[in-house]
């Protein structure tokens, strides 16, 4: 964002202007807009969106908190970068803990929620043909979770919510590949299949594999990522 700004035109902004500041950040960050790495600047990000800087500071306070960015003083905030170590560290505890949240959720499952989960795929699928990343990341959030909610544990929820939070920078750029937007499709069928037949070992499997490709392509990524700022030391 210390680059050059372009300022957004917004006809409506939602709430406060807090509130509008915080939704566009996320976006940002989430879209990949703003990609791992990325310093940003209050002064920048003001203008850009067209308010003053408290509301800006307000809300790189909150996305800290949330994981997506960190804070290094004389250096400001910058969207999180996470090594390969914590990404493992974070899909191993996901593991773990919805594995433990579908166990607990199976028994509880009906038909209202195979056709909600139903339905949220159809969403995602039109969406993934739109290439609609952000809103597409917001329904594949609600899939999984509608999944796990029957346990019935808000610790265990959010505890796992704040896992997905940790790497949410990086699923934007696993949906920026068609190819990889195709695999989410099929497997989300696969997983409803499951769900249908209550079937906790095979669906817990499934899980697992539909979230290994995803820390596949982001250990590919900060490879990537390592290597470049490699390069650039060198020069």
């Amino acid at each position: 964002m210390n680059a050059r700004v372009q300022q957004r035109t917004e006809t409506t902004r939602p709430g406060t202007t807090q509130e509008y500041v915080l939704a566009s950040l996320r976006e940002m960050i989430l879209s990949g807009e703003l990609p791992a790495g990325t310093p940003i600047r209050q002064e920048d990000a003001a203008l850009r969106l067209g308010v003053s800087r408290p509301p800006v500071r307000e809300a790189l306070q909150i996305l800290q908190n949330e994981g997506h960015v960190t804070y290094a003083p004389y250096r400001g905030f910058t969207v999180v970068q996470r090594s390969l170590e914590e990404l493992r560290e974070i899909y191993e505890l996901r593991t773990l803990l919805e594995s433990e949240a579908i166990r607990q959720s199976v028994p509880r499952y009906d038909e209202e929620l195979f056709s909600e989960l139903s339905e949220l795929q159809d969403q995602i699928a039109l969406l993934a043909e739109k290439s609609d990343l952000t809103a597409m990341q917001q329904h594949n959030r609600s899939f999984h979770f509608r999944l796990m909610e029957p346990c019935g544990k808000e610790r265990l929820l959010a505890m796992i919510g704040q896992l997905w939070d940790a790497t949410n920078v990086y699923r934007s750029v696993y949906y920026a590949d068609p190819v990889a937007r195709d695999r989410v499709s099929r497997e989300h069928a696969h997983i409803i299949d499951l769900a249908t037949t209550r079937s906790t070992d095979r669906l817990i499997v499934a899980l697992n594999e539909h979230r290994d490709h995803m820390l596949g392509v982001l250990q590919v990524l900060t490879d990537e990522v390592g290597r470049s700022r490699t390069d650039r030391s060198a020069r």
